[in-house]
C-alpha cells in the first residue's frame, strides 16, 4: 500500500469540513447519467432563486413606494395651489370691505341703516295665526 502523504493539520478545517465545503459548491461527478430531481436542485440554486425573488418583490414595492409618494406630491401641490387662491381671494376681500362702499353695502343690508331723507321699506314675514 501506498501511504498517502500527511497533511499539515489545520485547527480551523478539518477533512469533514473541506469534504462538505466541496460537495455545497462543487458538484461531485456522478457515474450514472440520470441523476434524481433533488441531486439537481443544489442549494446554491435554491440560495439564488430566493435572492433573486427578494430583490425583484423589493423592487417592485419600491417602485410602487414610488409611484405613491409621486400621487401624494402632486395631491400637495393641488392643495398649495387651492390654498394659495383662497388667500388671493381672501385678500381681495379684505380690500374690498375697507372701502366706502363696502361699508355702505353693510350697513344698509345687514344694521337696516338709510342715508337721510331715505325710507326704509320692509317686508313683514307672514306668520300663521295660531
Amino acid at each position: 500500500m501506498i501511504e498517502q502523504a500527511k497533511r499539515p493539520a489545520n485547527p480551523l478545517f478539518n477533512r469533514h469540513v473541506t469534504d462538505i465545503f466541496r460537495r455545497f459548491f462543487f458538484s461531485p461527478k456522478e457515474k450514472t447519467p440520470y441523476r434524481s430531481a433533488f441531486e439537481r436542485l443544489r442549494w446554491r440554486n435554491v440560495f439564488f432563486a430566493f435572492l433573486v425573488l427578494y430583490l425583484s418583490v423589493s423592487f417592485v414595492t419600491g417602485c410602487y413606494l414610488i409611484v405613491d409618494l409621486k400621487a401624494q406630491e402632486n395631491q400637495l401641490i393641488q392643495t398649495r395651489i387651492e390654498a394659495l387662491q383662497e388667500q388671493e381671494n381672501i385678500k381681495e376681500d379684505v380690500l374690498y370691505m375697507k372701502t366706502d362702499e363696502a361699508v355702505e353695502e353693510v350697513a344698509r343690508e345687514e344694521l337696516g341703516m338709510v342715508k337721510p331723507g331715505e325710507v326704509l321699506i320692509t317686508q313683514k314675514d307672514a306668520r300663521p295665526a295660531g
